[in-house]
């Protein structure tokens, strides 16, 4: 004779075992033990990343599969803290996992395990520290150069300029990075525009400028080109002749006074 009201009972971890094409449809892995450590739900993704059958863990002992994780697992059961953030490294993938107990009625019943397989994010990562590792060396060889160095986009616009060419044209970075050159000569900055050459003629250019700060450099702009054969950027670099042509200037004033 069943007992009236205890035919609508349902044990939460019974229940749980219904739901296991849920648990099957979710990307990270999924794995629950009762209160004796022995498997109920363990979703396919959870048998991808560990390797495992999950038609054969239903009803295992988790210990006898994964001793290790049994030691975490068991003391969850035992004091209800939860586990986050568990690195699990095998070898050719590194797992993060989750694990919590589930609590009923105030009494631990089970545990509850979430896996992610973090290996692409770990990939992601190293090589964004190896692009932020050249980014540095890059800069620093950009700023250690003596000439100014200019690099523009396609449409003329510029990109980045480095110390020295800050030092020459008496400006700074923020001043000129995002306008077109075209802005630049319309506001006198500089009276023409060795990237515009590039730009027109598809090849190196090299011309003499004349700055509004009175300095005259010489510059040379080469085109970098994409896959496509289209330009990409224009790398230019420029060198302050001010004091040569002065220099040059003094010593032809020393030559004909001496004749």
């Amino acid at each position: 004779m069943i007992t009236p009201g205890l035919e609508n009972q349902v044990n939460p971890l019974q229940h749980l075992k219904t739901l296991r094409h849920i648990f099957d449809s979710t990307h990270n892995g999924v794995s629950i033990i009762d209160q004796t450590g022995t498997v109920i739900v363990y979703n396919k993704a959870a048998g991808m990343m560990l390797d495992k059958d999950p038609d054969k863990m239903l009803g295992r002992f988790i210990g006898d599969v994964f001793p290790n994780a049994w030691e975490d697992l068991e003391k969850i059961l035992k004091n209800g803290t939860a586990q986050i953030g568990k690195k699990i490294d095998l070898g050719n993938s590194t797992i993060v996992a989750n694990r919590t107990p589930i609590i009923e009625d105030k009494q631990i019943v089970g545990a509850i395990s979430v896996f992610q397989d973090i290996s692409e994010y770990e990939n992601i990562a190293h090589q964004l520290e190896s692009y932020k590792k050249i980014n540095t060396q890059l800069n620093a060889i950009i700023n250690s150069s003596f000439d100014g160095l200019w690099i523009c986009d396609h449409e003329g616009k510029v990109v980045r300029i480095n110390k020295a060419s800050e030092t020459i044209n008496g400006i700074k970075a923020d001043q000129i990075v995002g306008k077109r050159m075209e802005t630049l000569i319309r506001k006198g900055m500089i009276d023409r525009s060795v990237t515009l050459e590039v730009l027109k003629n598809r090849t190196g250019v090299t011309i003499i400028q004349n700055l509004k700060n009175g300095k005259q450099i010489l510059v040379t702009g080469n085109p970098v080109f994409d896959n496509h054969g289209e330009i990409s950027l224009v790398v230019v670099n420029e060198r302050d002749i001010t004091n040569l042509n002065k220099l040059r200037n003094d010593l032809a004033e020393s030559k004909a006074l001496a004749s």
